[in-house]
């Protein structure tokens, strides 16, 4: 892992430590590969990839996985791989109507961002592509 950002936080959460390599260290686990991470679990999500390359399509279906967590989200994290590209308005305009607000950075300022707000409390989750 090549950059620790650990907080303190309520040992509950699952927080991001670190990033970088290809990997994510989320509440003391490692996982290579992209990640979708909300209050209680962290899994690898590979269809971050196939959203971000969607352009301004995409497949509703793909959104499913992170749909069950509806009721216990209100922010959506995305981080969008080492820089920083547009996000899909598509997709924007889809968790619009399902009540969860996109906010769209680089990977590294979604980890940072889902970690502040996580410790706040607020009912976030995260979907970040892996980085080198």
């Amino acid at each position: 892992m090549s950059l620790d950002i650990t907080p303190i936080a309520d040992p509950s959460r699952q927080i991001v430590q670190g990033y970088g390599e290809g990997e994510f260290r989320i509440s003391e686990r490692d996982y290579a590969g992209s990640v979708f991470i909300c209050e209680r679990e962290t899994v690898l999500w590979p269809k971050a990839e196939r959203i971000l390359g969607a352009g301004q399509g995409f497949d509703p279906a793909d959104l499913d996985d992170i749909l069950q967590y509806k009721n216990e989200i209100d922010i959506l994290v995305f981080g969008c791989g080492a820089r920083f590209v547009l996000p899909n308005t598509a997709l924007h305009a889809f968790l619009g109507r399902n009540a969860i607000a996109l906010e769209w950075m680089a990977t590294g300022a979604a980890c940072r961002t889902y970690n502040i707000l996580a410790i706040e409390g607020r009912r976030v989750a995260g979907v970040f592509i892996a980085v080198e």
